[in-house]
């Protein structure tokens, strides 16, 4: 059986006149329309929808993400040298606590640099409101 025909401006999201859409751009996922269903399969089309995005980045977020990513890759290779003897043995009660430190900067702030690196270059997936912002 074949699915019946879906006019394509049926299914667009109108933003209600009270909202302000200046400045936005639309990005389209797939959603499926009411149809009959012949079988428990999914289908590509039923995630489709569309929605406004800010176009806008969050600039103060992503130099915070960018600042751990840098501070995080400093004291991860700086606990890492500690940890395997290439300074003074002095220095050696502070390993764990600089590597963990370290660690704790970098995984968040690589995480949140490749999103916006990804939304910047416009990467299908990642978009600008995956960053948290002020």
């Amino acid at each position: 059986m074949s699915k019946p025909s879906v006019d394509a401006d049926a299914v667009r999201f109108s933003a209600p006149s009270h909202v302000d859409t200046t400045g936005l751009r639309r990005r389209e996922f797939q959603r499926d329309l009411p149809t009959r269903k012949d079988s428990d399969d999914f289908t590509d089309n039923q995630f489709k929808s569309y929605f406004y995005d800010s176009c806008a980045p969050p600039i103060a977020s992503i130099w915070r993400a960018v600042i751990l990513f840098v501070v995080g890759t400093v004291l991860t290779v700086v606990g890492s040298l500690l940890l395997a003897g290439y300074f003074d043995t002095k220095y050696a009660d502070r390993t764990w606590p600089v590597l963990t430190l370290g660690l704790l900067c970098f995984i968040p702030g690589a995480y949140y640099t490749r999103i916006a690196y990804y939304a910047y270059k416009g990467y299908e997936g990642f978009s600008y409101q995956d960053i948290p912002s002020d």
